[in-house]
């Protein structure tokens, strides 16, 4: 929250979720207890296996922030639809 409270890009949310595990099943939980609907909200992690992969999986639009593109050293491709930023004042293009 620290990074979002820092960029004052929080305002451009309706509401800000840090999960700290990141699997199906705490997806799923999630979105029963929001009654979001993936397809319109955002995940932005910075690990492709432990943040994208499983919130793709699940159907949330995804931002990859910082290119993290390798994982114990091994190339990573960037999965299709993913969103690739740098900095995160960068979201505010992105969902406006």
């Amino acid at each position: 929250m620290s990074k979002i409270n820092n960029t004052d890009i929080g305002k451009y949310f309706k509401e800000i979720f840090v999960v700290s595990k990141k699997d199906d099943e705490d997806y799923q939980y999630l979105i029963k207890e929001t009654k979001i609907n993936p397809k319109d909200a955002w995940f932005i992690g910075n690990s492709i296996t432990n943040d994208i992969i499983p919130a793709l999986r699940t159907g949330f639009k995804c931002v990859l922030f910082n290119k993290h593109t390798t994982f114990y050293d091994e190339k990573m491709d960037i999965p299709k639809n993913t969103i690739v930023i740098s900095d995160l004042i960068e979201l505010k293009n992105i969902i406006t």
